[in-house]
């Protein structure tokens, strides 16, 4: 079984978290810098690649009444591009409060949120794919 990636996408990081080849766990993996879609594209493809991904879950901001974001509109654009480069399903998963749960995990662990902000995001994305690994296994 492959792994599977989830994304935490903002507008200047994008936070990535990836599973274990049995998509029971769920585990920080790295935060890119965005820079343009174009980069963004180039190095999630490239990640895909390295680590034997069949899958993309994709943190979906929606607003709290359930009505698509700004920054939902923006990350349907840039999922829509690269699923005309790669063939692999990804799915969208509700993220929110998941930022706010990955600041409290930091705090658990005694960490300031300040320097923090890369961690926070992969964080994010990990907190996004056990909610998927978990909902999927029900």
């Amino acid at each position: 079984m492959g792994r599977i990636l989830a994304l935490d996408m903002g507008e200047k990081r994008v936070g990535l978290a990836i599973s274990d080849p049995l998509g029971v766990i769920a585990q920080p993996l790295k935060t890119i810098q965005r820079q343009s879609n174009n980069q963004l594209i180039s190095e999630l493809k490239k990640v895909i690649g390295e680590n034997s991904v069949e899958k993309v879950v994709i943190g979906n901001p929606m607003r709290l009444n359930g009505d698509k974001s700004r920054m939902t509109i923006a990350i349907e654009e840039i999922i829509s591009r690269l699923r005309e480069e790669i063939s692999i399903p990804m799915v969208f998963e509700d993220e929110r409060f998941t930022t706010r749960m990955a600041i409290s995990s930091l705090h658990q662990m005694g960490k300031k949120v300040g320097k923090a902000r890369d961690k926070i995001d992969q964080i994010a994305a990990a907190h996004i794919l056990q909610l998927y690994l978990e909902r999927k296994r029900r």
